[in-house]
């Protein structure tokens, strides 16, 4: 009878994973998407790799992004002698699935109450943006799959040289994909001392993670150096981006061409000899940034009002905005005039029938992001004080479930309100604002129920 009770919370994550496994499958095999923008540069530059280009765009050396998920990529499409659409796609299910055991494995170190942990695989499992980011060619997956995988292994009592090993090999892989990421190794130890208060320990966590780390990274930043003469660790894209997103002109706190950047003459000059002599592309041209980070960190300096209001917006954009994401990079080759190609068994369905769905699906798809997203915010806004309180009060360690979520939320939120802010960037976070919103949901069914300090009864309403 006690294996039976063991096994029970296995089969239920078994269930739940062969429906996940299910639906992203029958996702990616059913419905078209067209890979557009950063997303058919990342399959570009895996194709190009898997024919021999190497890590190229139109004949130049590039480092416009994170490099890992398109070389490791590349080298898949080289061994199975195929670079077909598909093949990234399975891989999506395959990391999504292990991502949804992180979570479960995650709440269960921080927060063993079912409620919350079911609530946690019940979401991964079957909420929209888990299953149709599938569809993507992209480094949303990958990176939630890194992520998770580092805050469970943070979470791990094993050998701290084991510990460090990995967390620094992980570290290195978010980075090669996001180069914020860079700075990880000092959230994994901010989060260790606020939990422990073991200065020396934490010092120690980050010195170990950081110099492993920065190994992987290695190869990848010398080849810059020998491509474009100077240190660049990862990628030569945050100037630019920086300068897009923090300007005069710029009123939504998203992407906008630099050409319609007011600049002083000489800039615009300087830029379009750079592009010009690196493909007439900004993805090759490695020295914008030297160019234009200076330009948008004076504006900030200058600007810091407008800085903040437009930091607002992005946050506004990234978690508040709906999930038109969904639409515009998951399922973009499906509309009405198409539907009976692409989906047969529709074909008979009306235009006004078809409008009606769709426009119920993203108000679904809103609410959902809506709710856990506000969740998520909370959580951080009720926990930023004590964390910070945490840092200097060596009596105060606080619980993993505050500062798991809490931390890495506000890290990632912080790289959003100061770069650039869209519905699809959320996705490396979404297990995490799930997480919360599963913990505090269980917190206010466990104040619900209570009445006067006793369990809550029907016969008691």
């Amino acid at each position: 009878m006690k294996k039976i009770e063991n096994l029970k919370p296995i089969l239920i994550l078994s269930l739940f994973l062969l429906v996940g496994l299910y639906l992203r499958t029958l996702f990616i095999l059913t419905i078209p998407t067209k890979q557009l923008y950063d997303f058919e540069t990342y399959q570009q530059l895996a194709v190009n790799i898997a024919t021999g280009q190497g890590y190229t765009l139109g004949g130049y050396p590039v480092a416009w992004q994170g490099m890992l998920y398109s070389t490791g990529l590349g080298v898949i499409y080289k061994l199975l002698g195929n670079t077909s659409e598909m093949i990234p796609k399975v891989i999506n299910v395959l990391l999504s699935e292990m991502t949804i055991i992180f979570v479960y494995m995650i709440m269960k170190r921080i927060y063993n109450k079912p409620w919350a942990i079911w609530i946690s695989v019940f979401l991964m499992t079957f909420m929209p943006h888990q299953i149709m980011y599938c569809n993507v060619i992209g480094t949303e997956i990958i990176t939630a799959f890194f992520l998770s995988a580092a805050i469970y292994l943070s979470l791990l009592n094993i050998k701290m040289i084991y510990k460090f090993l990995g967390l620094g090999i992980l570290c290195g892989f978010l980075a090669l994909s996001k180069p914020f990421f860079l700075a990880y190794p000092v959230i994994l130890a901010v989060s260790h001392y606020m939990m422990t208060h073991k200065w020396k320990q934490s010092l120690l966590y980050f010195a170990s993670v950081y110099v492993v780390m920065m190994l992987v990274i290695l190869p990848w930043s010398l080849r810059n150096l020998e491509k474009y003469d100077r240190w660049i660790p990862v990628s030569y894209n945050s100037g630019f981006n920086l300068y897009i997103n923090n300007n005069a002109q710029n009123v939504h706190g998203g992407w906008m061409d630099y050409h319609d950047v007011k600049k002083p003459e000489a800039l615009e000059q300087a830029i379009e000899a750079e592009v010009q002599s690196h493909g007439a592309s900004v993805k090759t041209s490695p020295n914008l940034e030297v160019l234009l980070k200076p330009y948008a960190v004076d504006y900030i300096k200058a600007h810091p009002i407008e800085f903040l209001k437009l930091g607002v917006i992005r946050i506004h954009s990234t978690y508040f905005n709906g999930a038109w994401d969904l639409d515009a990079w998951t399922m973009n080759a499906i509309s009405y005039d198409k539907l009976g190609e692409v989906l047969p068994r529709f074909a008979d369905v009306d235009e006004y029938t078809y409008a009606r769905f769709m426009n119920f699906f993203r108000a679904i798809s809103d609410m959902i992001l809506g709710v856990i997203s506000g969740f998520g915010i909370v959580f951080v806004f009720m926990n930023v004080l004590r964390m910070f309180k945490a840092l200097y009060n060596q009596k105060l360690n606080l619980a993993s479930f505050v500062v798991i979520p809490a931390i890495n939320l506000a890290f990632v939120s912080l790289v959003f309100f100061v770069y650039e802010g869209q519905p699809r960037y959320n996705f490396i976070v979404l297990f995490l604002l799930i997480m919360t919103f599963a913990i505090g949901f269980d917190a206010i069914r466990d104040k619900f129920l209570e009445v006067e300090g006793k369990p809550f009864k029907i016969e008691d309403r």
